[in-house]
C-alpha cells in the first residue's frame, strides 16, 4: 500500500537524481508534476499525490505540497516518483521530465524498454 492505497495494477518506484547548474541565486524548483511516465501502450500517467506516504524512504519531495527548490552549488538530490500502472505495460515505459516553464521535455530511458 502507498498512502493507504492499494495498487490497482503495480507501483513502480522511478529514482530521479536533481541538481540545478546555473547561476540564478535562488536556484529553481522541480515539481512532482515535472515528470510523467509513458507505459508501453503510449498512455502519459501522473505521479501518485502521496508518493511515497507509507513507504519506508526519505523523500525530500515529500515534504513540500509543490515545489521542491534546488539552490546553486548543491550536490544533487535524490527524488522518488511513485507510479500505479498495469504490470502489462510496465515493458517500454519511459519517463517524460519537464524544464521548468514547462514548454519542453526530455525522454529519459528508466531502464523499461
Amino acid at each position: 500500500m502507498v498512502a493507504g492505497t492499494a495498487a490497482r495494477g503495480t507501483f513502480l518506484l522511478v529514482q530521479v537524481q536533481v541538481q540545478y547548474i546555473g547561476d540564478i541565486k535562488r536556484g529553481l524548483s522541480t515539481s512532482l508534476w515535472d515528470y510523467q511516465l509513458v507505459n508501453g501502450a503510449g498512455q502519459i500517467l501522473c505521479v501518485l499525490e502521496k508518493r511515497s506516504e507509507g513507504l519506508n524512504i526519505d523523500n525530500p519531495i515529500d515534504r513540500t505540497p509543490t515545489n521542491y527548490q534546488m539552490p546553486p552549488g548543491e550536490p544533487p538530490r535524490t527524488i522518488w516518483l511513485v507510479y500505479d500502472l498495469d504490470p502489462s505495460l510496465v515493458q517500454g515505459s519511459y519517463l517524460r521530465a519537464y524544464n521548468m516553464a514547462g514548454d519542453q521535455y526530455a525522454l529519459l530511458d528508466i531502464g523499461l524498454s
